[in-house]
């Protein structure tokens, strides 16, 4: 990275070892470097504060700028987390014609008019050249608007799926109380209380969630897994998140299934067993 003296303040850079640039040193913009982390463990350096390098480089013509490393730069990532942190070299150096961005640190209590100030200023030394700004959270958030498309869409399906599966036990559990009307009904002369037969009607259905879970578990765990491969920096996937989602899947089950379990348990069991 060719910049100026400032950028690593400007950009909140953290200098963990040896100083930063800094225009009381005139000989930082002809032979000191900065190094982040990533670049000093790479040329196997514990201590990488004085240690020589040689940059070649091309500008209108070719550059060999040998010089030290002054400055350790803690590791910042300025790709998406699909990628690993590159070895970074940072140089001052004022004759190339690389400067591509002009970097700006902004008090956010008035954006607006800052922007306005920056604006007079950029046309006081360039009027013929409007001035074209960006965000840098803006352009962050574009290198992961994929995931935020894609978690969207997962949530409204998986919304959509939640509420068609619970009709369908709805309606199963319907049919199941139905079959069984006679027997609730004698099971609740001979003494059964309301939580015994709710417990009957749900038993049932919680052994057939479970059963589902052995099968659903291992193939979400591969897929969730596979998506995070994706990513040179990611979470591990702990065993708590799936114990949370078994639990929410049975809670929503029972709350789904208890309407009609209660219904049958609180029935008369005289109109049950009339036609008997």
């Amino acid at each position: 990275m060719t910049v100026d003296h400032d950028y690593a303040k400007t950009l909140d850079l953290n200098v963990i070892a040896g100083r930063d640039f800094s225009k009381e040193y005139s000989t930082d913009e002809t032979s000191g470097f900065l190094i982040n982390e990533t670049l000093a463990q790479k040329m196997g350096w514990e201590n990488p504060i004085d240690k020589e390098l040689t940059l070649r480089f091309y500008t209108t013509d070719p550059v060999i700028k040998k010089g030290k490393v002054i400055g350790l730069v803690e590791d910042f990532q300025y790709h998406s987390l699909h990628n690993s942190i590159d070895p970074v070299l940072i140089q001052v150096f004022s004759a190339t014609f690389y400067h591509d961005y002009l970097t700006v640190r902004l008090n956010t209590d008035n954006v607006q008019n800052t922007i306005a100030g920056i604006r007079d200023k950029w046309q006081a030394f360039n009027p013929e050249r409007p001035l074209e700004y960006f965000f840098l959270d803006d352009t962050f958030d574009a290198l992961y608007e994929s995931e935020t498309k894609l978690s969207y869409i997962f949530n409204v399906f998986a919304g959509i799926a939640i509420f068609i599966a619970c009709l369908g036990l709805f309606g199963l559990a319907s049919y199941s109380t139905e079959q069984r009307f006679k027997e609730i009904g004698i099971r609740k002369v001979m003494g059964a209380r309301i939580s015994d037969i709710v417990g009957l009607l749900g038993k049932d259905f919680t052994l057939l969630i479970l059963i589902s879970q052995v099968f659903a578990l291992p193939i979400a765990y591969a897929l969730m897994n596979g998506w995070l491969n994706d990513f040179a920096y990611r979470i591990d996937i702990s065993v708590g998140l799936f114990l949370i989602s078994s639990v929410s899947v049975l809670m929503i089950a029972w709350i789904t299934i208890s309407y009609q379990s209660i219904k049958a348990a609180t029935a008369n069991p005289i109109k049950s067993l009339r036609s008997e």
